[in-house]
Protein backbone atom coordinates (compact mmCIF):
# COMPACT_ATOMS: atom_id res chain seq x y z
CA UNK A 1 0.00 0.00 0.00
CA UNK A 2 1.35 3.32 -1.21
CA UNK A 3 0.74 5.96 1.51
CA UNK A 4 0.19 9.25 1.02
CA UNK A 5 3.48 11.43 1.64
CA UNK A 6 3.48 14.54 3.48
CA UNK A 7 4.46 16.67 1.18
CA UNK A 8 1.60 15.65 -1.42
CA UNK A 9 -1.21 16.23 2.21
CA UNK A 10 0.29 19.91 2.67
CA UNK A 11 0.32 20.26 -0.96
CA UNK A 12 -3.15 19.52 -1.11
CA UNK A 13 -4.64 21.79 1.91
CA UNK A 14 -2.58 24.77 0.32
CA UNK A 15 -4.62 24.07 -3.06
CA UNK A 16 -7.96 23.38 -1.30
CA UNK A 17 -7.21 26.35 0.97
CA UNK A 18 -6.32 28.44 -2.08
CA UNK A 19 -9.88 27.64 -3.64
CA UNK A 20 -11.51 28.33 -1.07
CA UNK A 21 -10.23 31.91 -0.96
CA UNK A 22 -10.33 32.27 -4.63
CA UNK A 23 -13.90 30.91 -5.25
CA UNK A 24 -15.39 33.68 -3.13
CA UNK A 25 -13.24 36.38 -4.97
CA UNK A 26 -14.18 34.98 -8.44
CA UNK A 27 -17.62 34.97 -7.64
CA UNK A 28 -18.10 38.30 -6.26
CA UNK A 29 -15.77 39.64 -9.54
CA UNK A 30 -18.56 38.47 -11.55
CA UNK A 31 -21.34 39.71 -9.76
CA UNK A 32 -20.03 43.03 -9.85
CA UNK A 33 -19.27 42.91 -13.03
CA UNK A 34 -22.94 42.00 -14.27
CA UNK A 35 -24.02 44.17 -12.00
CA UNK A 36 -21.30 47.08 -13.73
CA UNK A 37 -22.85 45.73 -17.18
CA UNK A 38 -26.43 46.33 -16.17
CA UNK A 39 -25.45 50.21 -14.89
CA UNK A 40 -24.07 50.98 -18.07
CA UNK A 41 -27.12 49.47 -20.15
CA UNK A 42 -29.93 51.09 -18.49
CA UNK A 43 -28.20 54.38 -18.30
CA UNK A 44 -27.24 54.40 -22.06
CA UNK A 45 -30.54 53.15 -22.99
CA UNK A 46 -32.29 55.11 -20.16
CA UNK A 47 -31.00 58.88 -21.71
CA UNK A 48 -32.09 57.15 -25.18
CA UNK A 49 -35.75 57.07 -24.15
CA UNK A 50 -35.40 60.82 -22.30
CA UNK A 51 -35.24 61.97 -25.57
CA UNK A 52 -38.83 60.30 -26.86
CA UNK A 53 -41.70 62.71 -27.12
CA UNK A 54 -44.11 60.79 -24.71
CA UNK A 55 -46.88 62.81 -25.23
CA UNK A 56 -47.37 61.71 -29.10
CA UNK A 57 -47.00 58.17 -28.86
CA UNK A 58 -47.54 56.75 -32.32
CA UNK A 59 -45.78 53.68 -32.63
CA UNK A 60 -42.43 55.50 -33.68
CA UNK A 61 -39.19 54.40 -33.42
CA UNK A 62 -36.30 56.35 -33.30
CA UNK A 63 -32.73 55.59 -34.32
CA UNK A 64 -29.47 57.09 -33.04
CA UNK A 65 -26.25 55.31 -34.49
CA UNK A 66 -26.45 51.86 -32.67
CA UNK A 67 -29.02 52.48 -30.43
CA UNK A 68 -33.30 52.80 -31.38
CA UNK A 69 -36.11 53.48 -29.30
CA UNK A 70 -39.40 52.61 -29.81
CA UNK A 71 -42.90 54.47 -28.26
CA UNK A 72 -46.63 52.75 -28.10
CA UNK A 73 -49.88 52.51 -26.14
CA UNK A 74 -49.75 48.80 -25.44
CA UNK A 75 -53.80 49.05 -25.72
CA UNK A 76 -53.83 50.63 -29.50
CA UNK A 77 -53.56 47.59 -31.88
CA UNK A 78 -51.97 49.78 -34.44
CA UNK A 79 -49.17 51.35 -32.54
CA UNK A 80 -48.37 47.46 -31.18
CA UNK A 81 -48.36 46.01 -34.70
CA UNK A 82 -45.52 48.49 -35.58
CA UNK A 83 -42.96 47.19 -32.83
CA UNK A 84 -41.04 44.02 -33.33
CA UNK A 85 -43.21 41.62 -31.36
CA UNK A 86 -40.58 40.28 -29.07
CA UNK A 87 -40.24 44.14 -27.81
CA UNK A 88 -43.89 44.58 -27.14
CA UNK A 89 -44.25 41.15 -25.36
CA UNK A 90 -41.18 42.35 -22.89
CA UNK A 91 -42.33 43.38 -19.48
CA UNK A 92 -41.13 46.87 -17.79
CA UNK A 93 -37.11 46.64 -16.97
CA UNK A 94 -33.76 45.86 -18.17
CA UNK A 95 -33.65 42.66 -20.32
CA UNK A 96 -30.06 41.07 -21.54
CA UNK A 97 -29.53 39.03 -24.60
CA UNK A 98 -32.52 38.98 -26.20
CA UNK A 99 -32.59 37.35 -29.42
CA UNK A 100 -34.07 38.94 -32.90
CA UNK A 101 -33.89 37.90 -36.14
CA UNK A 102 -30.62 35.79 -34.87
CA UNK A 103 -29.17 39.09 -33.16
CA UNK A 104 -28.44 39.30 -29.64
CA UNK A 105 -29.82 42.77 -28.37
CA UNK A 106 -30.02 44.78 -24.89
CA UNK A 107 -33.57 46.24 -24.52
CA UNK A 108 -34.54 48.78 -21.84
CA UNK A 109 -38.61 48.38 -21.31
CA UNK A 110 -40.29 51.36 -19.28
CA UNK A 111 -43.64 52.43 -18.61
CA UNK A 112 -44.91 56.32 -18.85
CA UNK A 113 -48.25 56.00 -17.65
CA UNK A 114 -50.63 54.63 -20.54
CA UNK A 115 -47.50 55.21 -22.88
CA UNK A 116 -44.53 52.39 -22.84
CA UNK A 117 -41.10 53.29 -24.23
CA UNK A 118 -38.54 50.94 -25.01
CA UNK A 119 -34.80 51.61 -26.57
CA UNK A 120 -32.73 48.37 -27.28
CA UNK A 121 -28.76 48.15 -28.85
CA UNK A 122 -26.92 45.33 -30.67
CA UNK A 123 -24.46 43.46 -28.69
CA UNK A 124 -24.04 41.07 -31.45
CA UNK A 125 -20.56 41.78 -31.92
CA UNK A 126 -19.83 42.47 -28.28
CA UNK A 127 -21.04 39.21 -27.16
CA UNK A 128 -18.52 37.66 -30.03
CA UNK A 129 -16.02 39.72 -28.43
CA UNK A 130 -16.84 38.60 -24.75
CA UNK A 131 -16.68 35.07 -26.15
CA UNK A 132 -13.22 35.41 -27.48
CA UNK A 133 -11.62 36.95 -24.46
CA UNK A 134 -13.69 34.57 -22.29
CA UNK A 135 -11.43 31.84 -24.23
CA UNK A 136 -8.26 33.29 -23.27
CA UNK A 137 -9.55 34.26 -19.82
CA UNK A 138 -9.64 30.27 -19.21
CA UNK A 139 -6.61 29.99 -20.85
CA UNK A 140 -4.83 32.44 -18.63
CA UNK A 141 -6.62 31.01 -15.49
CA UNK A 142 -5.39 27.33 -16.57
CA UNK A 143 -2.07 28.70 -17.05
CA UNK A 144 -2.05 30.52 -13.33
CA UNK A 145 -3.51 27.42 -11.62
CA UNK A 146 -1.05 25.25 -13.14
CA UNK A 147 1.79 27.59 -11.57
CA UNK A 148 -0.01 28.15 -8.55
CA UNK A 149 -0.27 23.86 -8.21
CA UNK A 150 3.56 24.00 -8.93
CA UNK A 151 4.67 26.28 -6.76
CA UNK A 152 2.49 25.26 -3.44
CA UNK A 153 4.12 21.61 -4.47
CA UNK A 154 7.50 23.36 -4.39
CA UNK A 155 6.39 25.55 -1.64
CA UNK A 156 5.03 22.24 0.57
CA UNK A 157 8.23 20.34 -0.41
CA UNK A 158 10.07 23.19 1.46
CA UNK A 159 7.93 23.03 4.23
CA UNK A 160 8.65 19.02 5.04
CA UNK A 161 12.46 18.88 3.83
CA UNK A 162 13.62 18.60 7.19
CA UNK A 163 10.87 15.70 7.81
CA UNK A 164 11.72 14.09 4.53
CA UNK A 165 16.05 14.15 5.38
CA UNK A 166 14.70 12.50 8.90
CA UNK A 167 13.11 9.65 6.93
CA UNK A 168 15.55 9.08 4.37
CA UNK A 169 18.42 9.15 6.98
CA UNK A 170 16.14 6.16 9.14
CA UNK A 171 15.47 4.51 5.67
CA UNK A 172 19.25 3.96 4.94
CA UNK A 173 20.09 3.74 8.18
CA UNK A 174 21.76 0.15 9.24
CA UNK A 175 20.66 -1.34 12.38
CA UNK A 176 24.03 -1.58 13.71
CA UNK A 177 25.03 2.48 13.35
CA UNK A 178 25.73 4.22 15.98
CA UNK A 179 26.13 7.64 14.65
CA UNK A 180 23.59 10.48 15.88
CA UNK A 181 21.13 11.56 13.63
CA UNK A 182 22.29 15.34 12.04
CA UNK A 183 20.27 17.62 10.14
CA UNK A 184 20.88 21.27 8.59
CA UNK A 185 17.69 22.47 9.55
CA UNK A 186 17.91 25.02 13.10
CA UNK A 187 14.24 25.11 13.62
CA UNK A 188 13.34 24.64 17.53
CA UNK A 189 10.71 21.22 16.46
CA UNK A 190 13.46 19.80 13.99
CA UNK A 191 15.93 20.10 16.89
CA UNK A 192 13.68 18.70 19.77
CA UNK A 193 13.13 16.24 17.30
CA UNK A 194 16.80 15.10 15.80
CA UNK A 195 17.75 15.28 19.84
CA UNK A 196 14.90 12.66 20.65
CA UNK A 197 16.09 10.30 17.75
CA UNK A 198 19.39 10.44 18.72
CA UNK A 199 18.51 10.14 22.53
CA UNK A 200 16.44 6.89 22.05
CA UNK A 201 18.94 5.24 19.67
CA UNK A 202 21.64 5.83 22.30
CA UNK A 203 19.46 4.39 25.00
CA UNK A 204 18.50 1.04 23.33
CA UNK A 205 22.24 0.69 21.93
CA UNK A 206 23.07 1.07 25.84
CA UNK A 207 20.00 -1.73 26.82
CA UNK A 208 21.34 -4.14 24.19
CA UNK A 209 24.56 -3.81 25.33
CA UNK A 210 24.20 -4.62 29.15
CA UNK A 211 21.40 -7.26 28.04
CA UNK A 212 24.41 -9.12 25.84
CA UNK A 213 26.58 -7.90 28.57
CA UNK A 214 24.41 -10.15 30.77
CA UNK A 215 23.74 -12.81 28.75
CA UNK A 216 27.59 -13.32 28.39
CA UNK A 217 28.46 -13.37 31.97
CA UNK A 218 25.53 -15.94 32.66
CA UNK A 219 26.61 -18.20 29.95
CA UNK A 220 30.07 -18.38 31.59
CA UNK A 221 28.62 -18.75 35.18
CA UNK A 222 26.87 -21.77 34.60
CA UNK A 223 29.16 -23.71 32.49
CA UNK A 224 31.09 -23.98 35.72
CA UNK A 225 28.51 -25.36 38.04
CA UNK A 226 27.68 -27.32 34.94
CA UNK A 227 30.47 -29.24 34.24
CA UNK A 228 31.07 -30.00 38.11
CA UNK A 229 27.36 -31.28 38.14
CA UNK A 230 28.01 -33.91 34.58
CA UNK A 231 31.35 -34.45 36.13
CA UNK A 232 29.60 -36.05 39.16
CA UNK A 233 27.11 -37.50 37.47
CA UNK A 234 29.49 -39.51 35.33
CA UNK A 235 31.46 -40.41 38.59
CA UNK A 236 27.92 -42.05 40.67
CA UNK A 237 27.40 -43.99 37.04
CA UNK A 238 30.67 -45.87 37.67
CA UNK A 239 29.26 -47.29 41.18
CA UNK A 240 28.07 -50.96 40.76
CA UNK A 241 26.30 -50.98 43.79
CA UNK A 242 23.63 -48.19 42.22
CA UNK A 243 20.62 -49.50 42.65
CA UNK A 244 18.16 -49.08 39.14
CA UNK A 245 15.65 -46.46 40.58
CA UNK A 246 18.90 -44.43 41.42
CA UNK A 247 20.77 -44.69 38.21
CA UNK A 248 17.08 -44.08 36.87
CA UNK A 249 17.21 -40.66 38.36
CA UNK A 250 20.95 -40.34 37.63
CA UNK A 251 20.12 -40.28 33.67
CA UNK A 252 17.55 -37.68 34.14
CA UNK A 253 20.11 -35.54 35.86
CA UNK A 254 22.62 -36.38 33.15
CA UNK A 255 19.93 -34.81 30.38
CA UNK A 256 19.04 -32.08 32.25
CA UNK A 257 22.44 -31.10 32.51
CA UNK A 258 23.52 -31.34 28.93
CA UNK A 259 20.22 -29.56 28.21
CA UNK A 260 21.20 -26.47 29.90
CA UNK A 261 24.86 -27.06 29.03
CA UNK A 262 22.92 -26.42 25.46
CA UNK A 263 21.09 -23.56 26.62
CA UNK A 264 24.08 -21.65 28.02
CA UNK A 265 25.94 -22.64 24.89
CA UNK A 266 23.01 -21.10 22.92
CA UNK A 267 23.37 -18.14 24.94
CA UNK A 268 26.75 -17.38 24.62
CA UNK A 269 26.33 -17.94 20.84
CA UNK A 270 23.43 -15.12 20.60
CA UNK A 271 25.48 -12.70 23.00
CA UNK A 272 28.30 -12.88 20.84
CA UNK A 273 26.56 -12.69 17.57
CA UNK A 274 26.80 -10.12 15.57
CA UNK A 275 24.33 -9.52 11.71
CA UNK A 276 25.65 -13.03 11.06
CA UNK A 277 22.27 -15.25 9.67
CA UNK A 278 20.94 -18.06 12.20
CA UNK A 279 20.99 -20.92 10.11
CA UNK A 280 18.08 -22.69 10.72
CA UNK A 281 17.44 -26.85 11.19
CA UNK A 282 14.74 -29.59 11.34
CA UNK A 283 14.03 -30.56 14.67
CA UNK A 284 12.30 -33.99 15.60
CA UNK A 285 9.29 -32.48 17.86
CA UNK A 286 8.15 -36.00 18.25
CA UNK A 287 11.78 -37.28 19.67
CA UNK A 288 12.50 -34.29 21.68
CA UNK A 289 9.17 -34.38 23.36
CA UNK A 290 9.62 -37.93 24.45
CA UNK A 291 13.15 -37.26 25.45
CA UNK A 292 11.90 -34.37 27.81
CA UNK A 293 9.20 -36.79 29.32
CA UNK A 294 11.30 -39.23 30.58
Amino acid sequence: MNARSLRQRIAIALTVFSALVAAPIILVGNWMNERAEEAVWTAMLGAELAELDIDHPNGQSVHHGVLEAFIWRPGKVAEVAQIPARIASLAPGLHDGIEIAGREWVVLVHDYDSVRAAARIDITELESEEEVLSVWALLAALTALGLLLATLNWLAGRAVAPVTLLATQLEARAAQTLDPFVTPFKEREIVAVVASLNGFVARMHDHLRRERQFVETMSHELRTPLAVILGAAEVLELSASLEPRARSALKRIQRTTWDLSDLAQVLLFLSNRKDTPIVLESVDLRALLSRSLQ
